[in-house]
């Protein structure tokens, strides 16, 4: 069920440091969200999409390049959402901050249905860590949620996450993201880029069909292409 709500942030009194968010982490893994002090911490296991009004949706015009029917029907891997989501997120398929000088990633694709037929109107809700391994846990950097266009497309703009260890875990580049659309289960999965030293990553989360096609690479830029295919209704 997608839940229309306003966003509201409340800047936080005091921050955490890095280490005392992983003991805090371990405490509260598995609580349906918590607010520490006056700030907007929290951590959301199994809460629903939080997200604005369905009308407004970002245009997809420029991707005409991406109108394949899906290669392959199967229904996409559901992957657990971690401790780290928060509901809410702007409306933006645009994730980037300004003057970042690393490597940019453009995520595209489309979302279909069980029998490749494609779903417009579905919110993705998208998630991730900054390029060196931290989330944002008192505002919206690296989190946004975009509907799909008629044709099923979506656009994600971001930069590459890093690999990172979490309470002795360790986890390869990944976007977490829950899809939501009406007629469909929920999705809730992640998508995963192995590059480099993530090969020798023992991720125990890790599926190599949640990896997506890449279109094109370069130190700037990596162009990847990820189809969702959603399970029966």
């Amino acid at each position: 069920m997608i839940v229309y709500m306003e966003a509201v942030m409340v800047n936080p009194k005091r921050a955490l440091s890095r280490r005392n968010l992983l003991i805090l982490g371990g405490a509260f893994v598995g609580s349906s969200g918590f607010a520490l002090g006056s700030g907007a911490f929290r951590f959301q296991v199994g809460h629903d999409i939080v997200a604005g009004p369905s009308q407004i949706a970002l245009s997809r015009s420029h991707l005409t390049n991406i109108n394949e029917d899906c290669a392959n029907p199967s229904q996409t891997p559901w992957v657990s959402e971690g401790p780290f989501y928060a509901p809410s997120t702007p409306l933006t398929g645009d994730l980037r901050p300004t003057n970042h000088g690393v490597q940019e990633l453009r995520l595209a694709g489309r979302v279909f249905g069980p029998n490749c037929q494609p779903v417009a109107g579905a919110v993705l809700d998208f998630w991730q860590t900054d390029p060196s391994g931290v989330y944002d846990h008192f505002g919206y950097k690296f989190r946004g949620h975009q509907f799909t266009d008629a044709e099923g497309r979506y656009e994600l703009l971001t930069l590459l996450p890093a690999n990172y260890r979490f309470l002795g875990i360790s986890r390869r580049r990944h976007i977490h993201l829950k899809i939501d659309a009406s007629g469909y289960p929920f999705l809730t999965t992640q998508v995963f880029f192995p590059f480099g030293p993530d090969r020798e990553v023992e991720d125990i989360s890790f599926d190599p069909a949640l990896v997506p096609s890449i279109v094109e690479t370069s130190s700037r830029f990596i162009e990847a292409r990820y189809d969702f295919i959603m399970g029966a209704r």
